[in-house]
């Protein structure tokens, strides 16, 4: 089993104090929008100060161009909105099976359920991942 941290704090301070408190503890540090938005390099950070950990950059990005700066500076896994279209899906998946990587999917405002799994499994994604927004909705 692994342990995941979701790192979901606003400055690269609070997220390396999170992760040095329970560095004994995780496996995997999930790199969340707030750090991502602030550009990929935070990957090569977490990369460098902890070699040994899972680094999952949770974007939910939409194009290969700032998924592959992920994987270049250092995340292992990172993920695709579910509303990526398909194209985007299988050159996301070639990259990252190339480069010993995973992709994962992120499943949030989904319509279609069951046909978007399907279509995404047979194309070789390795992670499916939920989520359920606590903003009210409008």
């Amino acid at each position: 089993m692994l342990l995941q941290l979701a790192v979901d704090v606003p400055t690269m301070e609070a997220a390396l104090k999170l992760c040095d408190e329970t560095r004994d503890y995780i496996d995997i540090i999930e790199v969340d929008a707030p750090l991502i938005t602030a550009g990929t390099d935070c990957c090569a950070i977490f990369k460098e100060r902890y070699p040994e950990k899972i680094i999952y950059a949770d974007g939910k990005f939409c194009d290969m161009g700032r998924l592959m700066q992920a994987y270049n500076k250092g995340a292992d896994s990172g993920t695709m909105t579910v509303n990526a279209n398909d194209k985007a899906f299988e050159m996301g998946i070639e990259y990252a099976h190339s480069h010993g990587k995973t992709l994962a999917v992120d499943y949030v405002d989904v319509k279609n359920f069951a046909e978007r799994t399907y279509v995404l499994d047979r194309m070789g994604v390795d992670i499916i991942s939920f989520g359920i927004a606590l903003e009210p909705e409008y």
